[in-house]
C-alpha cells in the first residue's frame, strides 16, 4: 500500500513542479508565445472562420432551402414580410454573416419578433411600398466578435 501511494504522490507531484517552472521568469508570454501572437493568431482564425463559413454544407443548404422559398413558394403565396430586408434576404444575410447555426438563431428571432419591431422600426419606401428597416446588423449587436 505504501508503494501505491509513493508512486501515485511522485506521478502527479512531479509533472506539477515541472510545470510551475514555465512561470518562473518574470513574464509568461515570452517567445514564441507573445501575447501580439495570440492576438494575431485569433484574427486570422475569424478571417478564415469567414471564409469558410459560407462554404459550409449545412450553411449551404439552408440558403438552398430560402432560395427556394423566394423562387417557389413566395410568388404563388405572396409578399407577406413587412420588413426590409425581406424575412427570407434577411436569413440569407444571417447564414452567409454568422453560419448555420447562429444564423438560424438570428431568423428564428426574427420571425418572432417581426409583428412587435413594426412599432419602433424606422419605416423606409421600398419599391413603392411602406416598410420597417430591420437589417441584420440590428440584431448581432449583442455578439462579441463582428
Amino acid at each position: 500500500m505504501n508503494r501505491l501511494i509513493v508512486f501515485i504522490s511522485l506521478f502527479f507531484l512531479i509533472p506539477m513542479y515541472g510545470n510551475l517552472s514555465a512561470f518562473a521568469g518574470e513574464y509568461p508570454f515570452n517567445e514564441p508565445w507573445r501575447e501580439e501572437s495570440f492576438m494575431e493568431e485569433a484574427s486570422r482564425n475569424k478571417a478564415i472562420r469567414e471564409r469558410v463559413g459560407d462554404q459550409s454544407i449545412l450553411n449551404m443548404a439552408f440558403i438552398k432551402g430560402i432560395k427556394f422559398f423566394q423562387n417557389v413558394i413566395s410568388p404563388v403565396d405572396g409578399d407577406r414580410c413587412p420588413m426590409y430586408p425581406s424575412c427570407s434576404e434577411y436569413g440569407i444575410q444571417a447564414l452567409k454573416k454568422h453560419g448555420p447555426f447562429l444564423g438560424f438563431v438570428m431568423i428564428a428571432d426574427r420571425l418572432i419578433h417581426e409583428r412587435d419591431e413594426m412599432t419602433y422600426a424606422p419605416t423606409v419606401i421600398v419599391n413603392g411600398m411602406r416598410r420597417y428597416y430591420d437589417p441584420v446588423e440590428n440584431n448581432d449587436f449583442w455578439l462579441s466578435e463582428k
